[in-house]
């Protein structure tokens, strides 16, 4: 196998714009404030003191026998981790892959399954959350290993539960409930028709479904918007397409927006991060200029919002980005 390493000081750090987008403060937020919120939160989501001093990136032309096992485990990052997971296929991962090291040994997923992506730039972005842990390791300011753990652990085992979750979004869709004509609700319908008009355009659009969604002004369904037959049998065609690494960014981004139509508008690239932060949140925006923000509520809500959209299209960018930076490696022995 071909060794490539990175040591510190050769990994290559994310475009400048990424780190903006990660680390963007959400609008009409106290700078101050928002600094606060994420210490309280470093506090609370530390894990494992770290260990290691070095990082690094390894071309895989097999799976890895001298690895560690990731400290991001259930109950560390508060999330599923691998409950539902068996072992990853050894078939299912592609004859060239990239994985993170940590003093020269490969790192396994939460679910202990080679942790190995398909992408370069990918790789290198993950590997710099890694290298930018301090004193313990905080499984909250590395939202790309949480993504690209998601895909090899869950996503790619369980496809099918991961489909439906996503359209089961479709039926009590965000951008599906507009504000009524009532005087009281005007400036909101107003605000959504801004936020929406691209994404609707869209969705009715060739690219798109070809067919209007159901609507609703207040009326509520007992099973869900009665969308017609043929857009929501193409939604679950759409889904059935995607690889894991996609199924994963869709699921992110249609969890943190509830709306299907903003996941699917941002793996298709239609969307950016900033268009699809402010479609999620075009009544919750709305309701704090009109009533002020409430601190430790709307706050957090805005940031973990933000950070969730910006990573999953980082996430996308880099796994569609080309692996032009592979020279800039060193080359390491044979073994």
């Amino acid at each position: 196998m071909l060794l490539h390493s990175a040591s510190r000081h050769l990994l290559r750090p994310p475009p400048s714009s990424i780190l903006r987008l990660l680390s963007s403060t959400p609008p009409n937020v106290n700078t101050a404030r928002v600094e606060e919120v994420r210490e309280v939160a470093h506090s609370r989501l530390q894990g494992r003191k770290k260990f290691y001093k070095s990082t690094g990136i390894k071309i895989l032309e097999r799976i890895e026998t001298n690895s560690i096992d990731s400290p991001i485990s259930s109950g560390v990052d508060g999330g599923e981790g691998g409950t539902r997971v068996g072992q990853t296929p050894s078939s299912s991962i592609p004859s060239k892959m990239y994985t993170i090291t940590l003093d020269g040994r490969a790192i396994k997923s939460p679910a202990k399954n080679p942790l190995a992506v398909p992408s370069l730039p990918l790789a290198l972005t993950i590997a710099n959350e890694w290298d930018y842990q301090v004193d313990y390791i905080e499984p909250d300011s590395m939202p790309l290993m949480k993504l690209a753990s998601t895909a090899i652990d869950q996503v790619n085992i369980e496809p099918d539960y991961v489909i439906k979750n996503c359209l089961s979004y479709l039926r009590n869709d965000t951008v599906c409930y507009w504000a009524t004509d009532d005087e009281d609700d005007r400036l909101l319908k107003k605000a959504q028709e801004q936020k929406w008009k691209k994404l609707h355009e869209w969705i009715e659009s060739k690219e798109g479904f070809n067919c209007k969604p159901a609507f609703t002004d207040g009326l509520t369904f007992l099973k869900g918007l009665p969308h017609p037959t043929e857009l929501v049998e193409e939604a679950e065609r759409r889904l059935e397409k995607m690889d894991a690494w996609n199924l994963t960014l869709m699921q992110s981004v249609t969890m943190e927006a509830k709306s299907f139509f903003v996941g699917l508008a941002v793996v298709e690239g239609v969307l950016t991060a900033e268009e699809a932060i402010e479609a999620s949140r075009v009544e919750e925006e709305f309701q704090i200029e009109q009533w002020g923000l409430v601190e430790g509520g709307h706050d957090m809500d805005q940031l973990n919002n933000g950070i969730q959209i910006r990573a999953s299209v980082v996430f996308k960018d880099m796994l569609e980005a080309e692996n032009d930076t592979e020279d800039g490696l060193e080359e390491g022995e044979k073994e």
